[in-house]
């Protein structure tokens, strides 16, 4: 069969195991079926190039997945063939002709070609080859070269060193796991990498066969290592994944493994998943989070066990002896355990199970394998007959009052604790938010808050150290771990409205006097507010900062709901606390501060006002005198100072601007300072070639010097909020502002050709446009705040919108939280006052609109 009808061949059976995977098939049956179809297909092409597959030199082994007979539709089939003692050019170079056949009918193949010896000595200094070589499978050629392998390999390389190969490969495990989080809870795994995927799969079957000299679940459950539940358990939960990542493999049509938002609708839909709106996708990820959950653990278990495997000989001379740390409970190595309790007896006694709990955060102890299953079994007998409220509310107060306790909720939520004390946090544990902000579950997001909390007494980033001092001050830390283990269970109720609102039963039930609830509540009513005021709005006027301390009500509420902010925005996901964010809300909790001390927002927020000294000149003067009288509340002394020079510079030079630019490590953001003659649509311009140049605006502050110089100061990143501290860039971005401002380019040519290299993500959640006029937000200011999705050149179309409705952008604050971006300006109208007319309002809502609509 020539390679053009074979490869014709293989997308018709490619279709085929599509059909039957539509139809049903199993996780494990449509890749034994592809491995089995590829088997096929090899025999053949081998059979048609050697005119026969007796005599071969070689034997040809499936390694890796393939060998397993885990083949997912697209993956790569790797191949390894084997020469007993030397490779040998007999029969015409056949690997060399088999391989670009196989690529050329449509395979992406991996392969290698070594002797037995090659073989020993790769598998003794390469993990990756060692493990893909331990799951090898004859396919044809020389049995017998095949056979001498496997009985070497297994006495030579898989039964050395075992310890080695244990350290070595969990220590590698850890670092993948690094790279996800550590979690299996990311709301856009990676079905094979990410931590509970089936690479964790794949190290458990490593495990067992290093330690045990098993295969597979069914041989752990024949050895020991797994009990009936367990293995059932995990041989349903790395089908679904397999089954998943097959659907992926199928709609991408490659060997993609993400299940990212583009693809999530369309995978639980063919997988047969119903319901309306994002109901498919909801009932998909739960069976997706719980099967990684299961497959994590059967990594952790045959891993620890396996670790900790002692021959007789070696028990007797190691002669541990555990200490009796309480009721039953041990300590020994570095792990906590339990003797002579079955679960039945240690779920009557609630009690006990708080203590310990208390005792692994104390003694920071690993709970043992056996200690985390009958936990899990005491999760389902209080499923179904729960302790009494006070008694679970008792624990969970004194787990909250530990230093720490982390590992204690991780461990409760695990073992289905968690649920029985708080029934409302079933509804979160696997809710997916449906944004690409957040990068976790709802209730991954919660614990991890916690623990980022509790981070805080680490002190490790500058921007934190106020909230460092806070931490150690604060007396009731378990109101504040409560707070965050509360603040979004509300999303658990799709019937509810307001989810920032606590059920008042949540706090009776756990037994928590009135005055401790009403702490609480009030921490979870605002735990968006102190964000959305620090990057939303101008935190320098005045009438923001009373509107916002009114709120709160007291100096002891502002610090804890500035602890409990930076938790749940650090906790978000990898990257998205930044040092930006992080000056913001400091800036904010110190002005607060300040007004519960008895001081007005408006001195504190003139507290470094410039004041004329010895240091005046008389290009400062016409500087100073220039200026209105808010600049002064924005810039310190020696910021004065540098500007009046930079205003003097910019006097003495023909070009159409300058641009000044000033890193601030501390703030991890730079500051953009820009004097130019005042002209209509200049902001729009400047935005316009910063979009172009990728530069992000997160702040902007706009002056008007008398001389009709406009003076503008901005806070800017690059993409992903990594400052630009590169000279030779803002010297570019400077002579771009310049060729524009002269006429030599026109901004709106830049804008198309950037447009041009969006990329779309279909499928991706949707973010509604919208558009408010806020008259109560500021004294002096008429506030246009937008919510739309984000993309390369929107804050352009807005500025050159408001523009063109005659209003002047006095200062603007940009958010971007995933997808969505929330811009917000402080305009006035052409009089130099807030726009009240209710038809202009109208209208420029309506522009506006408009321009977050614009067709990319």
């Amino acid at each position: 069969m020539k390679h053009g009808e074979l490869a014709t061949t293989v997308k018709t059976l490619r279709n085929e195991i599509e059909r039957a995977h539509l139809a049903g098939a199993g996780g494990f049956e449509v890749c034994h079926k592809w491995a089995d179809t590829v088997d096929g297909l090899i025999f053949g092409l081998f059979n048609e190039l050697a005119g026969g597959l007796d005599g071969l030199p070689f034997a040809l082994a499936a390694v890796g997945g393939y060998g397993r007979r885990e083949l997912n539709p697209y993956s790569d089939v790797d191949l390894l063939f084997l020469y007993e003692k030397n490779v040998s050019k007999a029969g015409g170079d056949l690997p060399g002709r088999a391989i670009p056949a196989l690529w050329d009918i449509g395979f992406k193949v991996g392969h290698s070609t070594r002797t037995i010896d090659d073989c020993m000595k790769i598998g003794q200094s390469d993990l990756t080859s060692k493990t893909a070589m331990m799951e090898a499978r004859f396919l044809l050629g020389n049995r017998e070269t095949y056979t001498l392998f496997e009985r070497r390999f297994r006495k030579t390389v898989v039964s050395k060193q075992v310890e080695r190969f244990l350290r070595e490969k969990w220590a590698e495990t850890e670092a993948r796991h690094g790279t996800f989080s550590n979690s299996c809870f990311l709301t856009e795994p990676d079905i094979k990498e990410s931590p509970g995927g089936l690479r964790d799969y794949h190290l458990a079957v490593w495990t067992a066969s290093a330690r045990y000299e098993v295969r597979g679940i069914r041989e752990m459950f024949d050895r020991g290592l797994l009990d009936a539940e367990e293995a059932g358990a995990a041989e349903a939960s790395v089908d679904f994944l397999l089954r998943v990542r097959s659907d992926v493999h199928f709609v991408a049509k490659t060997a993609h493994n993400q299940l990212d938002y583009g693809i999530q609708k369309t995978v639980a839909q063919r997988l047969g998943y119903d319901g309306t709106g994002d109901k498919p996708v909801v009932d998909m990820m739960r069976t997706y989070y719980r099967s990684a959950e299961t497959v994590f653990r059967l990594c952790q278990s045959i891993h620890d066990q396996a670790r900790r495997y002692r021959t007789k000989t070696q028990m007797f001379s190691l002669r541990l002896r555990p200490r009796e740390i309480g009721p039953s409970i041990f300590a020994g190595d570095d792990e906590i355990f339990m003797k002579g309790v079955a679960a039945e007896e240690l779920a009557r006694d609630p009690k006990r199970i708080f203590l310990l709990l208390r005792l692994i955060v104390e003694r920071a102890g690993l709970p043992s394998n056996g200690l985390v299953k009958t936990l899990e079994k005491v999760g389902a007998i209080w499923k179904r007959e729960r302790p009494a409220f006070p008694v679970l509310g008792e624990g969970l107060r004194s787990v909250l009052s530990l230093d720490d306790p982390l590992r204690a909720l991780r461990l409760m939520r695990d073992c289905k604790l968690m649920t029985t004390a708080i029934p409302e946090f079933r509804a979160i544990r696997y809710l997916t938010p449906f944004d690409t902000y957040h990068k976790f579950t709802v209730g991954e997001h919660t614990l991890r808050a916690i623990g980022e909390f509790d981070n805080l007494k680490l002190n490790e980033r500058p921007e934190c150290d106020v909230l460092g001092a806070l931490y150690e001050g604060e007396k009731r830390r378990d109101l504040v771990r409560l707070a965050l283990l509360l603040h979004d269970i509300g999303k658990g109720d799709a019937g509810c409205e307001d989810h920032a609102t606590l059920d008042p039963a949540i706090m009776e039930r756990l037994g928590y006097p009135p005055e401790d609830a009403a702490v609480v509540a009030k921490l979870v009513k605002l735990h968006l507010n102190m964000n959305n005021v620090a990057q939303r709005r101008d935190i320098r006027d005045a009438n923001t900062i009373v509107e916002f301390c009114e709120l709160v009500g007291d100096l002891d509420a502002l610090r804890r709901l500035y602890m409990l902010t930076y938790a749940d925005t650090s906790s978000v996901g990898p990257a998205v606390w930044t040092s930006w964010k992080g000056t913001l809300l400091r800036e904010l909790f110190l002005t607060g501060a300040a007004y519960f001390e008895g001081m007005d927002p408006v001195q504190w927020l003139a507290k470094g006002r410039f004041v004329p000294g010895d240091k005046m000149t008389p290009q400062l003067g016409r500087f100073i005198r220039g200026m209105p009288e808010k600049y002064f509340f924005l810039r310190t002394p020696e910021q004065v100072e540098a500007d009046g020079a930079f205003f003097e510079k910019f006097l003495g030079s023909d070009a159409p601007a300058h641009l000044r630019y000033v890193h601030d490590e501390a703030a991890g953001a730079g500051e953009l300072t820009l004097a130019s003659r005042n002209r209509v649509g200049l902001l729009y311009n400047v935005v316009g070639v910063f979009s172009s140049k990728n530069v992000d605006i997160h702040e902007a502050q706009i002056f008007t010097h008398k001389e009709d110089v406009a003076f503008d100061v901005f806070r800017v990143t690059g993409p992903n909020g990594v400052p630009i501290n590169d000279a030779v860039f803002w010297e570019r971005v400077s002579a771009e502002i310049c060729r524009v401002l002269s006429g030599e380019r026109s901004v709106d040519e830049l804008m198309r050709s950037r447009k041009k290299l969006i990329s779309v993500q279909p499928n991706a959640p949707q973010v509604d446009a919208l558009v408010k006029t806020l008259n109560d937000v500021s004294y002096d200011h008429t506030v246009i705040e937008t919510t739309s999705k984000d993309r390369i050149g929107l804050l352009y179309d807005i500025t050159r919108a408001i523009s063109g409705m005659s209003a002047d952008i006095v200062s603007a604050r940009i958010s971007v939280e995933g997808l969505k971006a929330v811009n917000t300006f402080y305009v006035r109208g052409p009089d130099g006052g807030k726009i009240t007319d209710p038809d202009r309002l109208e209208e420029m809502k309506s522009e506006v609109g408009r321009a977050l609509l614009h067709v990319v």
